[in-house]
């Protein structure tokens, strides 16, 4: 059995219940249930992550409806989770107490159910630091506020410091996620809004812009599969979704604008490629339990450029499936059903 857990208690205790998950090693039967996992995709949101489940249905031809697919955790209110044969979609919440609670029940579960092998995925959403709208990063390693590949945890009463690097083997994965040469950087395709003069036109105007909107988010869909931007570079990952991220639109705010983009500037230098809360629970948790982990997050905005997302709905979901498109091929190719 893979000792993924790191506990001397848990062999003493009679059952193990994951509270959360309202699984427990008494309850269920959790090697038949979760055995054959060999991969694990986290993401922040519950429904973005039943339609991961959805369209890995679909990508591994799996027998049944998608929407026979249920949540596991439908009883509880925490979290969701979904399997699709040897994938598990799990939603984590917000910020890193969310997540650090869902992977402690997590990489238990794994190991209860005796599962080997397994590659954890931390897909979602982030703010970019110089970089495009739908940007594609890959993280080489998370960094604290200072810019630390570290993780500062409190235990006792004493400070504990863990690496947040994800592991080597993360190095070499951008060709088996993306035939695209990475780093191609092509102009993003511009579409010009409906002329004054159209409106003359004898069309509806409501229609006429609803069909011109429908042309503009078909081409960025279409165009996903040419022009998708990806870096293997490093996370900012602060405690907090304002403060700590030079957000100059919370309900608190202490510093200036030019005191922003000085950070931010900081940041780019030191590689600092995108801004989210939970990549470094995430990859300090996996490194610690031997899991090999990669977390694949799309940027909604460069944060350069402000603090809110203005973008479209329609074109926001088509960049949150960017990363899930990359880690399903990434699966089918590990799973030997694409060349």
């Amino acid at each position: 059995q893979v000792q993924y857990v790191k506990n001397p208690h848990l062999d003493r205790m009679e059952e193990d219940i994951l509270y959360h998950f309202n699984l427990g090693t008494k309850t269920h039967n959790l090697p038949a249930m979760f055995g054959d996992i060999k991969f694990v995709c986290v993401g922040g949101s519950a429904n973005r992550m039943r339609a991961f489940a959805q369209f890995m249905h679909q990508e591994l031809g799996q027998p049944g409806h998608v929407d026979d697919i249920r949540d596991i955790c439908e009883e509880t209110d925490r979290y969701s989770m979904f399997k699709v044969g040897p994938v598990l979609s799990v939603s984590h919440g917000m910020g890193a107490p969310s997540i650090s609670i869902m992977l402690h029940e997590l990489i238990k579960l794994l190991y209860h159910s005796r599962c080997r092998d397994v590659i954890l995925f931390r897909i979602g959403t982030s703010g970019g630091i110089g970089l495009a709208p739908g940007t594609v990063v890959i993280t080489d390693k998370a960094v604290d506020s200072f810019f630390r590949p570290q993780f500062e945890q409190v235990v006792l009463g004493k400070v504990i410091v863990r690496s947040r690097r994800c592991q080597s083997w993360m190095r070499a994965c951008p060709k088996s996620f993306c035939s695209v040469p990475r780093n191609c950087l092509t102009s993003p395709l511009l579409l010009p809004t409906p002329c004054a003069h159209m409106t003359s036109m004898k069309v509806n105007r409501h229609i006429l812009q609803k069909a011109w909107r429908s042309i503009s988010i078909l081409c960025a869909i279409l165009l996903s599969f040419v022009l998708v931007w990806y870096f293997l570079a490093a996370s900012d990952a602060p405690s907090s979704s304002s403060a700590g991220q030079g957000r100059l639109d919370g309900a608190l705010c202490s510093f200036s604008t030019e005191e922003k983009l000085e950070y931010l500037r900081k940041a780019h230098e030191a590689d600092v490629r995108n801004i989210e809360m939970e990549s470094t629970v995430f990859a300090a948790m996996c490194r610690m339990c031997n899991l090999k982990a990669a977390v694949i997050c799309v940027t909604l905005l460069n944060r350069f450029e402000g603090d809110q997302i203005s973008t479209h709905h329609d074109v926001l979901v088509e960049y949150q499936q960017r990363p899930q498109g990359l880690v399903a091929h990434f699966i089918k190719k590990r799973l030997g059903l694409m060349a």
